[in-house]
């Protein structure tokens, strides 16, 4: 092959792996830029504004005979507040 084809042939194939990074083949890519979009010190409001069309949670129910992490923190520190006057 010449060189001025070789060298068509070479960019036209790094356009094109160049722009498959731009396109969406699922959900996950859209959902990954939204989320990079969120910065230290936004407010919960401004996050919920941005991620606001994505799913809250895990739609599992709750297990009613689980402690939530309030009790258990609680617990913890109150545990740990009398082994030290102990």
């Amino acid at each position: 092959m010449a060189p001025k084809p070789c060298i068509a042939l070479l960019l036209s194939f790094t356009v094109v792996f160049a722009g498959l990074r731009c396109v969406n083949w699922n959900s996950r890519k859209p959902f990954l830029r939204v989320l990079y979009s969120i910065h230290v010190g936004m407010t919960r409001v401004q996050v919920d504004a941005i991620m606001g069309k994505y799913l809250k949670g895990t739609d599992w129910p709750v297990n009613p005979f689980a402690a939530s992490w309030a009790d258990l923190l609680t617990r913890r520190r109150c545990r740990a507040r009398a082994q030290r006057s102990a």
